[in-house]
């Protein structure tokens, strides 16, 4: 996705921590920016220093004339005043996860999903790949301290994001590499069961091209009962020993 094509951008729900990111992404690359949110925090405070619109409360009247594209966070109906304008006027509208996995085409993409750890282990491996001089982007569903935000914007094409599994966000992406954390009955006003949670990431491994790699839990059951067709495998252990 050419980020440049986009002359104004508006987000509804851009106190998010994910869509706050989409914002600081199109800031840093000079777009202008504009969104609302029910409330203000210490993320809008800041979206409106980085050189955002920021409005408290939704209202068709901040939808600008000059607006080419609409990102709103999942949590946002579909009645929303805003969303309803937006789909009155033709925009384009996108939701948050749907936006990230149209920037993340083209790119390596090492995602990290999972019922716990999902914020820490990508933040670990940002940081890592950060090291080893690779200059990764980094989404991260919360502030990490090693960067004062929840987004590193790198320069190459290495792209490290935080792959939320509720209503199966996850599917946006297509992973180079996949790590998985653990898996456990969570999110049930929309998986079935434990069963339906390890079905949908079974449906999101089978996207690992044949030069990709699956890294996965040894000690959780739910997540050795997947089944890569092609790739590599990967297993850790709480003792940190990595196998093959």
């Amino acid at each position: 996705m050419n980020l440049k094509n986009c002359k104004h951008i508006h987000l509804i729900g851009i106190g998010g921590i994910s869509v706050s990111a989409i914002a600081k992404l199109f800031l840093h690359h000079k777009i202008k920016v504009s969104g609302s949110d029910a409330v203000e925090s210490e993320i809008t405070s800041e979206l409106e220093k980085l050189g955002a619109a920021v409005y408290i409360g939704q209202n068709v009247d901040h939808v600008a004339r000059s607006v080419d594209l609409v990102i709103y966070s999942e949590a946002v109906p579909e009645d929303n005043p805003e969303r309803v304008e937006a789909k009155q006027r033709g925009l384009k509208q996108m939701a948050g996860a749907e936006f990230w996995g149209e920037y993340s085409r083209g790119k390596r993409v090492v995602a990290i999903s999972g019922t716990n750890g999902k914020s820490t282990t990508t933040a670990m491996v940002g940081v890592i790949l950060e090291a080893a001089g690779l200059d990764p982007t980094v989404v991260v569903g919360t502030r990490v301290l090693q960067w004062d935000s929840n987004i590193r914007i790198g320069q190459s094409d290495w792209l490290v994001i935080e792959a939320d599994e509720y209503r199966a966000k996850m599917l946006n992406y297509n992973p180079l590499v996949a790590i998985i954390t653990n898996l456990a009955p969570d999110h049930l006003d929309f998986y079935k069961d434990l069963d339906d949670i390890v079905a949908h990431f079974q449906r999101w491994v089978e996207k690992i091209p044949a030069d990709g790699c699956l890294v996965v839990n040894k000690d959780d059951p739910p997540s050795a009962r997947l089944r890569l067709k092609q790739g590599a495998v990967r297993t850790f252990s709480l003792d940190d020993q990595i196998e093959r």
